[in-house]
């Protein structure tokens, strides 16, 4: 009030850093925003909320599932020096997407072969058919990873345009003109006959 001014800070949520809880700042006293916040804030605060935390778990979903699936297939082949697979992937299971990498494994390593014989490739072609497998992933079910991830692309492509359009000014705005002449119209249906 005055010279006065709020301030917004966005506190960081302690069970999720990506996410965060607004606090409006006002002299001594701090209140937290809750409820709909409205706005472009809301709208951020909404697609944060409703459309990256979800795919966040659909996307740590299909990371984890590509590194166990490969994984798993190599484990059951043999490598070109006679030994049994070894891991390709490595993650860290609370974040998947985030620690996903490629183990140290050399090209000779590759448990391509079901039997360790040169130009063997039952594994090999166990590992492609991993694109049509399906896995389960978080808000899409059972779903190959191709499905999975053009559905996701999909969906937040349409939120984000809701979203877009949910919070952006009304371009049907009328002008003066028009408003003087929508209550001028119901100004003369609503006035009683002289009698």
């Amino acid at each position: 009030m005055g010279s006065d001014a709020s301030v917004i800070n966005a506190i960081p949520d302690p069970s999720d850093p990506y996410l965060a809880d607004l606090h409006i700042e006002f002299g001594n006293q701090t209140f937290a925003a809750k409820g709909d916040i409205g706005g472009k804030l809301g709208a951020l605060h909404d697609y944060q909320v409703d459309v990256l935390k979800p795919n966040q778990q659909a996307i740590d979903d299909m990371a984890r599932s590509v590194a166990d699936e490969f994984n798993a297939v190599l484990a059951a082949g043999t490598d070109l020096n006679g030994n049994p697979g070894a891991p390709l992937f490595i993650y860290d299971p609370a974040n998947p997407a985030a620690s996903l990498d490629i183990t140290a494994i050399s090209a000779d390593e590759l448990a391509f072969s079901s039997d360790g014989n040169p130009g063997n490739s039952d594994n090999l072609k166990d590992l492609i058919d991993i694109s049509n497998k399906p896995v389960a992933i978080s808000g899409y079910g059972s779903v190959t990873l191709n499905d999975a991830f053009t559905a996701m692309v999909g969906d937040t492509a349409i939120k984000a345009r809701q979203a877009e359009s949910d919070y952006q000014p009304s371009r049907r705005c009328l002008s003066k003109r028009s408003l003087r002449a929508i209550m001028s119209v119901r100004l003369t249906a609503t006035k009683k006959p002289r009698t």
